[in-house]
């Protein structure tokens, strides 16, 4: 039995079971290594052939080598001869040429050079296809057929097992589309968010490949850029708006693009950035979700936030702050180490090594790229929990909103929380602080 594949655009096809004729002639290409033909064009009978190129351009089967527009045919047939296909691939045996000869429409053509044929049929107001391969003489091989719609919504065979139509329209405005945001966005298309607005300045770096999901392909280029390409190639239903800003810098084009959005994701590596996305998605009344790293690559964080709910990122940093300095009796600089995202000095993570003109591979402290999409994709799922739950399912309820994960914790437990998280994979849902009345960001400012 072979495993090679037979791709048909969703619009050869109909044109091809809507001609009325019975059978014709097919033009194919093959990609020799993947096993794989598709059809470039067809022709009613022997008349002259239509192209049939839609939908191939990005494909990988349309960079393979075409063959002779003489080298297959297609005929109408019955679902009995389709039921026998099956029959014998399931038993690993060819379908003689007699059995087909009787279960085709118009004449049975027999060429010396014909290498695949296709058949169609209705059933049960559908049409369905079939391929064969020639083997020998008197017999083809079913293989397999795929009628391939580049148009089609990628995430339709979920069907009503997820609510998609919940997310479909949800506007979700990232900052920060490194190495965390890139998978975070991966992860919250493929749950189903179809509208993105990406907001970052920096641009694809070698030292970025180790991490970021982009590939060398996109040496240079903004990230925004990149991760839009990214996004838009899986799902082309997919709408991004790429801005190449600075959220400090630029705040007052976030602040309508924040007003109209449902949620914001901030994933940048350095507090400042971080500080001034809290302060505007709070003000603009919008929920929040913070993805990050922290000591350094041992511990990820996500932290999901609505204002008039929680307390914001500044109100459960100083918090948290309080805590450990009562508790433990820790500096102050100690505790903002630890409390910074995996940046060094407190910059960004990979500013501060370009600006202390240090090698991160040296220090063999950073995050790696696995820990950094894990906290990623587990920030898109907080995210997504938060929307689907303000949109009425119940079951999406999360078992809080301040979670930390171990990376590679220490083997000597760090002081309080770190140490709940003390194993790789443990994930420890930490209580948040609520709303100071002093805080300028959440609440009088007074």
């Amino acid at each position: 039995m072979t495993r090679e594949l037979l791709l048909i655009t969703a619009e050869t096809a109909q044109r091809i079971a809507a001609s009325g004729a019975k059978w014709g002639h097919l033009g194919l290409a093959v990609n020799v290594p993947e096993e794989i033909y598709h059809v470039v064009s067809w022709s009613v009978k022997g008349h002259t052939h239509s192209p049939a190129t839609e939908g191939w351009s990005e494909h990988t089967a349309g960079h393979s080598f075409k063959g002779g527009d003489g080298n297959a045919l297609w005929y109408r047939g019955t679902y009995e001869l389709h039921d026998r296909g099956r029959h014998d691939s399931v038993r690993g045996q060819a379908t003689p040429i007699s059995i087909m000869q009787e279960q085709v429409e118009g004449d049975w053509l027999t060429f010396k050079r014909l290498l695949l044929m296709i058949t169609f049929c209705e059933r049960d107001g559908r049409t369905e296809w079939a391929a064969w391969k020639r083997s020998g003489e008197d017999s083809f091989w079913p293989i397999d057929v795929e009628i391939f719609d580049h148009e089609a919504d990628l995430l339709a065979p979920l069907g009503g097992a997820w609510p998609r139509e919940a997310l479909s329209e949800k506007l979700v405005t990232v900052v920060g589309v490194g190495s965390v945001g890139g998978a975070a966005c991966e992860a919250m298309a493929a749950y189903g968010i179809r509208r993105f607005a990406l907001v970052d300045e920096d641009r694809l770096l070698s030292r970025n490949f180790a991490r970021h999901r982009a590939t060398r392909r996109d040496h240079g280029r903004f990230k925004v850029d990149s991760v839009a390409d990214l996004l838009k190639e899986r799902d082309p239903l997919i709408e991004v708006e790429a801005l190449r800003a600075n959220v400090a810098f630029d705040a007052n084009t976030i602040r309508p693009l924040l007003a109209k959005s449902d949620l914001v994701a901030c994933f940048t590596d350095g507090p400042e950035s971080r500080r001034v996305v809290n302060h505007l998605a709070f003000r603009a009344r919008r929920p929040a979700v913070f993805g990050c790293v922290l000591d350094f690559g041992s511990y990820g964080e996500t932290l999901v936030l609505r204002p008039g709910w929680t307390g914001c990122l500044e109100c459960n940093r100083v918090s948290l702050r309080e805590s450990m300095e009562l508790e433990l009796g820790l500096e102050y600089s100690e505790i903002q180490e630890r409390l910074a995202p995996t940046d060094g000095q407190h910059f960004g993570m990979t500013r501060a090594f370009s600006h202390y003109g240090v090698d991160p591979g040296v220090l063999g402290t950073t995050a790696v790229g696995g820990d950094l999409h894990l906290v990623g994709g587990f920030s898109a799922k907080a995210a997504v929990a938060m929307l689907l739950r303000s949109a009425g399912y119940r079951e999406q309820r999360l078992p809080g909103s301040h979670a930390l994960i171990g990376l590679r914790p220490p083997v000597i437990a760090d002081p309080e929380p770190f140490n709940r998280v003390g194993r790789v994979g443990e994930v420890a849902w930490l209580p948040t602080a609520s709303p100071r009345p002093e805080c300028r960001t959440c609440g009088d400012g007074t």
